[in-house]
């Protein structure tokens, strides 16, 4: 009889645990759609596009290059050029 009464409130907890889980996942839906739709609007009363696509291509035209020069900086040189020849060092 224990057991019983302790399966149940078990499945109760596991039952309100779900259930909880649920709700806040609604909640995270409903409050992207609303700050989706929200940016949506704000961009066509603007007049700017509110693409991820031109928001990346904003954000990539005002950041600084990660490098300057070197073998990987400067790809214009090696551009369609293939690599044929390694050399590799063995470290002790």
């Amino acid at each position: 009889m224990l057991a019983l009464i302790g399966r149940i409130f078990r499945l109760i907890g596991f039952v309100a645990a779900t259930l909880l889980g649920m709700a806040m996942a609604l909640v995270f839906i409903c409050s992207t759609l609303i700050a989706v739709t929200a940016l949506l609007i704000t961009g066509r009363l603007t007049g700017r596009p509110s693409a991820a696509k031109e928001y990346f291509k904003r954000a990539q035209a005002s950041r600084k290059p990660l490098w300057r020069g070197g073998p990987f900086g400067d790809t214009t040189q090696n551009k369609g050029k293939d690599i044929i020849d390694v050399e590799a060092k063995e470290i002790k």
